[in-house]
């Protein structure tokens, strides 16, 4: 797995997102099927950020999502670490599905729901 269909270089990626050394370990590592969840490639995440923006008017930038739903894991724009779920075709007001504080605790999670999947 390579880095380069993951990530984005620094000339194109927003300038108040920071990748977390966790995300490119998983990547390099060639864990971007973490089902229920899938790490998002950057065609898929940059479709998915136009869509987000559209909808809800938000700057956020996804990187994850769920193969079960719509929920989409994202971070904001003046967040911090925060990782923010993101219930995308909800209406206005109803996406916020729930949010941790960094991408670590997400990551725990996601690990605990894919050995009860």
């Amino acid at each position: 797995m390579k880095l380069i269909a993951y990530l984005f270089p620094k000339k194109v990626k927003p300038d108040w997102v920071n990748y977390p050394a966790e995300l490119n370990e998983l990547i390099n590592s060639g864990q971007t099927d973490l089902t229920p969840w899938r790490l998002l490639d950057k065609e898929l995440s940059v479709s998915i950020s136009a869509s987000l923006k559209k909808r809800y008017n938000r700057q956020l930038f996804p990187f994850a999502m769920r193969k079960n739903n719509d929920d989409v894991a994202c971070f904001e724009k003046n967040c911090g670490d925060k990782v923010k779920i993101i219930h995308d075709f909800s209406s206005k007001g109803w996406e916020n599905e729930g949010e941790f504080p960094n991408f670590n605790d997400w990551l725990a999670e996601v690990k605990n729901e894919m050995r009860d999947w």
